[in-house]
């Protein structure tokens, strides 16, 4: 493993077991998270983004099941650790302390019965720490995100904003001084003043302490502003890998390619070109297609492509694409 890659995942396979029958949410994936680095993973509703954090981070409900793979995380101290063998206790150690999340919707995971500097107290003793000094110490994570500790540590959830309460929640993610942050969707319900602002705040976070970021999101504008490196996501593959001028300047994916033209823009609006949806609908991953799952929407389908799943090819260095159109056979 290459000294700037933190996270390594290898072959990772995770499964729901439902009563229809099994859905194959994550399906053998490969994926390199590199130190000091925003990595985008971009997709659809239901491909399977979340999924992969939740297996990563191991808090997937009773009904979940890795099959198989590891998740080799590498630590700025130089242990290298494998996530999936760990013990429970061990795991929950690294939450928080090494691995930050803020979750999808974080902003109705305060409790509404507690003000926020409750809220920063009970974080950290429940990672064991109780020094009053280092608690007092942690409430200038706020200022880091924009928010005067002063006049938001009194306050309870129900008197902040949408855009605030996401703030706090990336404060107090940040009070345990991780060394990577996980952000599930950080922009899904805020405005777009609210998302401008958020925005700044993880760039500043990034170039300030240099921390190692994975940004799980739909809104291929905001990955396009932020990210360094972009895995995209569908049912539960990644079809393409690569750096973002890879990504949003030269697709190799069909689907890259029709999710970037579905998206609106002021250039569409100016040019009078309107943006093209994607045409079917995401396959069940109950039971998905044979061969390439996105065969069914493909315009490019070939025989091959319905009747083998492609390898992921290296076109050019660092980029990779999962489709038949470009391998040698």
């Amino acid at each position: 493993m290459s000294s700037d890659v933190m996270i390594s995942i290898r072959n990772l396979k995770m499964e729901y077991l439902v009563r229809e029958g099994t859905i194959k949410a994550v399906d053998n994936i490969d994926l390199d998270i590199y130190r000091h680095e925003i990595t985008g993973i971009v997709g659809e509703s239901g491909s399977g983004k979340t999924s992969l954090i939740e297996t990563i981070l191991r808090i997937l409900p009773r009904n979940a099941r890795i099959r198989s793979g590891k998740v080799i995380l590498r630590t700025n101290r130089g242990d290298e650790i494998d996530l999936m063998s760990l013990s429970e206790e061990t795991m929950r150690r690294i939450r928080g302390r090494v691995i930050g999340y803020v979750p999808q919707g974080s902003q109705t995971s305060l409790n509404p019965v507690q003000n926020i500097r409750q809220h920063f107290i009970e974080t950290l003793k429940d990672h064991g720490i109780h020094d009053e000094k280092t608690i007092e110490e942690s409430y200038e994570k706020l200022k880091i995100v924009g928010l005067e500790p002063s006049s938001v540590l009194s306050k309870f959830p129900h008197e902040l904003s949408g855009g605030m309460k996401q703030r706090v929640v990336i404060s107090l993610t940040m009070a345990l001084n991780p060394e990577i942050i996980v952000l599930d969707e950080p922009t899904s319900a805020l405005d777009i003043f609210s998302q401008r602002i958020l925005l700044n705040i993880l760039d500043n976070i990034r170039e300030k302490f240099r921390t190692t970021m994975i940004l799980i999101t739909h809104d291929l504008p905001v990955v396009a502003e932020l990210a360094d490196r972009v895995a995209v996501l569908y049912a539960g593959k990644i079809v393409e890998y690569g750096s973002f001028r890879d990504i949003f300047e030269k697709p190799l994916h069909p689907y890259t390619q029709m999710l970037i033209r579905s998206i609106p823009s002021i250039t569409n609006f100016y040019t009078k070109s309107i943006p093209k949806p994607i045409p079917g609908e995401p396959p069940s991953l109950l039971n998905p297609p044979p061969g390439c799952r996105f065969n069914p929407r493909c315009p490019f389908t070939r025989e091959i492509c319905v009747r083998e799943d492609p390898p992921m090819i290296e076109v050019e260095k660092g980029h990779y694409v999962k489709c038949w159109l470009y391998a040698r056979k």
